[in-house]
């Protein structure tokens, strides 16, 4: 039980597929773990996550709308074709046409659908990256992607992708001698210097 950033109840943090993790009352994506850690969101982060939500639910409602886009398409074709076979042209030619119509709609729509889940993991990282930039800073400035995952109890991948957004706002990325990725970041958000016997591979 910790506090929400969203609801601002004291709540239980669930697991969820689609945004890593949720509160338990308000359903709005939370990072399980801060409190321990000592890591508390800024009001970018908060609305990043809260961002991440609300672009799933249109990713949803979309994927909704091409599905029954694409029943009703087919439903047309069918009678289309029925239409054709008993000789009644005109009909099936409308019903075909409309068909296509609804088939490019779909298309639209699945395509709309698919940049809002973009946009919905875009933003879910970057709230994510948020919280791993403290974690960095409470750990001297530099971390792995197999640390950051068991840090905020999620997956490496799902650790790596946090840790290239972060890159992108200005830490490093370096290869020890044994090739595996550190990311530095300064308190100040600035870029820190490579550590001897670390080689700098720049943000990716």
């Amino acid at each position: 039980m910790s506090p929400c950033p969203h609801c601002g109840g004291t709540t239980t943090t669930e697991p969820s597929r689609a945004l890593r993790y949720v509160c338990g009352a308000c359903g709005s994506p939370r990072i399980p773990g801060l409190q321990e850690l000592g890591v508390k969101l800024d009001r970018g982060a908060t609305t990043a996550l809260a961002h991440a939500k609300t672009e799933w639910a249109k990713h949803l409602m979309a994927r909704f709308v091409g599905f029954a886009l694409v029943v009703m398409a087919l439903f047309l074709a069918a009678l289309a074709l029925v239409a054709a076979a008993t000789g009644h042209g005109a009909p099936a030619f409308g019903a075909a046409a409309i068909a296509a119509l609804d088939f490019a709609l779909a298309t639209a729509v699945w395509s709309f659908a698919r940049a809002r889940l973009k946009a919905s993991r875009e933003s879910l990282d970057a709230g994510w990256a948020s919280a791993a930039s403290q974690i960095a800073q409470k750990r001297g400035g530099r971390i792995t992607a197999r640390e950051l995952a068991v840090a905020m109890q999620t997956t490496e991948a799902d650790a790596d992708a946090i840790l290239s957004k972060l890159s992108l706002g200005g830490a490093r990325v370096e290869v020890d001698d044994d090739a595996q990725l550190h990311y530095r970041v300064e308190s100040d958000g600035t870029t820190a210097a490579p550590e001897d016997g670390a080689k700098q591979e720049g943000a990716r």
